[in-house]
C-alpha cells in the first residue's frame, strides 16, 4: 500500500513539474494554420464571427481573395417572434455581411450560402458541398485558432478537389503557450476537444439530424 501510494505521489511531481509542456501540447493539438497564399475565394466563419468577418475584410482589400461567402445561420422560433415584434437582431450571417461591407468590400464580392448553420460542423458542411459545386482552386477558410485542426481535417476530407487554407483572425488571442492562464481559453480548449470527440470519433452524430436543414451551397445569394 506504501509502495503504490510513493508510485501515486511520485507521478503527480512528474506531472507538475512537466505540466507547462504538457499543456501546451494539449492546446498546440487543436491549431493547425496554414501558411497565407492567394485563395479564389474566403469563406467566413460563424465562431469569433466579429473578428473573423473583420479579417476577411483585411485579406480582401490585400489583394487575397476577389470573393467572400459565409454560410447562412440558422433562424430560430425566437428569431422569427423578436422580428414580429419590430426587434431586430442580426443573425452572424447578417453581421458578417454587414461588416465587410461597412468595411468597403462590394456587396457584389459577398455571397451568402444557403443554410441552416447551427455550428462550425454543419458550417463546414455548406462550405464542402459549396466547393465540391464550384471546384474553386484555393478555398480560405478563416476560423476561431482553436477550430483549425478540426475544420482543416473535415474540410480536406469532404472536399478534396479544392485546395484548403485555413487561418485565425490576426486578433484572435487564443495562445498556445499560456491558454491555461485564461478562463475563457481553458473553457473552449475543453469545449472544443469534446467537438473533436464528435467529429473525429463519433462521426458527428448530431449532423444526420440536421443534414436537410443544412443546404448544399448550390444557389448562392449575391448581396
Amino acid at each position: 500500500m506504501r509502495l503504490l501510494l510513493a508510485l501515486v505521489l511520485v507521478s503527480l511531481l512528474v506531472l507538475w513539474l512537466g505540466r507547462v509542456p504538457i499543456l501546451r501540447a494539449v492546446g498546440g493539438a487543436l491549431v493547425a494554420e496554414d501558411a497565407l497564399g492567394p485563395a479564389d475565394v474566403i469563406a467566413v466563419s460563424h465562431a469569433n464571427v466579429r473578428a473573423s468577418a473583420l479579417e476577411a475584410a483585411a485579406l480582401y482589400h490585400e489583394g487575397i481573395a476577389r470573393r467572400i461567402v459565409v454560410a447562412e445561420a440558422r433562424r430560430d422560433d425566437l428569431k422569427r417572434r423578436l422580428d414580429e415584434l419590430g426587434v431586430v437582431i442580426p443573425t452572424s450571417d447578417e453581421l458578417v455581411v454587414a461588416i465587410l461591407e461597412r468595411s468597403g468590400v462590394p456587396s457584389e464580392a459577398i455571397m451568402v450560402l444557403p443554410g441552416s448553420v447551427d455550428g462550425t460542423n454543419t458550417e463546414i458542411t455548406v462550405y464542402a458541398r459549396f466547393a465540391n459545386r464550384e471546384k474553386p482552386g484555393t478555398l480560405l477558410y478563416v476560423t476561431s485558432r482553436s477550430h483549425t485542426a478540426r475544420a482543416a481535417w473535415r474540410l480536406r476530407r469532404e472536399a478534396p478537389g479544392t485546395r484548403m487554407l485555413v487561418r485565425a483572425p490576426r486578433t484572435d488571442d487564443f495562445d498556445v503557450d499560456g491558454w491555461w492562464h485564461s478562463r475563457g481559453s481553458t473553457r473552449e480548449v475543453m469545449t472544443e476537444y469534446l467537438r473533436s470527440l464528435n467529429s473525429y470519433v463519433m462521426g458527428d452524430y448530431w449532423r444526420g439530424r440536421r443534414t436537410s436543414d443544412a443546404g448544399d451551397g448550390s444557389a448562392p445569394r449575391g448581396r
